[in-house]
């Protein structure tokens, strides 16, 4: 069987998008604190009962 014409094609349009995706992903989760989240959660329960 000949997967050639199947597996061929061009990344070129797609790469740079793809890369700054990743790349944003990355730095996103390296920088998020999900403890910042609760922290609002429980400031809100001890306002609002």
């Amino acid at each position: 069987m000949h997967y050639n014409s199947l597996i061929y094609g061009r990344a070129e349009p797609a790469a740079s998008p793809f890369t700054a995706v990743v790349i944003l992903t990355i730095i996103s989760a390296k920088t998020f604190d999900p403890r910042l989240m609760w922290e609002v959660v429980r400031s809100r329960r001890k306002t609002y009962p």
